[in-house]
């Protein structure tokens, strides 16, 4: 099993982030019995195990977090399979399409302003 760069930059990343900010955990993942290699067939153990092919990020995270933090678990035996990281698309201002934005302003009712009598001169009339 090979897991793509992409995929173990992004466990990495996390993994270092979090021993910055936690330091229980750093503790954990300083232990030299804990690699990264290791880690990534824990990931791939796990998610076989429960037979479903998508989770959320962060349920991955804690597998890898898992795998730091408890000493009972051991290398798993290699696995054959493919691993696809998704990225969500940067979302901006200009991503709604015009249909979804047009049925939105056609829902908006429309108020009717009431007519008034101007008896006193406002700053526009000067």
């Amino acid at each position: 099993m090979d897991a793509s760069e992409t995929f173990k930059n992004i466990i990495e990343n996390f993994l270092k982030e979090k021993a910055v900010n936690d330091t229980a955990f750093s503790l954990a993942f300083a232990k030299p019995s804990k690699n990264l290699e290791q880690c990534i067939k824990h990931i791939i153990s796990e998610v076989k195990k429960t037979g479903l092919n998508v989770f959320a990020d962060n349920e991955i995270f804690d597998i890898a977090v898992q795998y730091y933090i408890d000493d009972t678990i051991t290398s798993p035996a290699e696995i054959k399979c493919d691993i696809t990281v998704n990225k969500p698309p940067l979302a901006d201002l200009f991503s709604t399409p015009f249909e979804t934005a047009q049925k939105v302003v056609d829902k908006t009712p429309v108020k009717e302003i009431p007519k008034t009598v101007q008896t006193a001169l406002t700053l526009f009339d000067l």
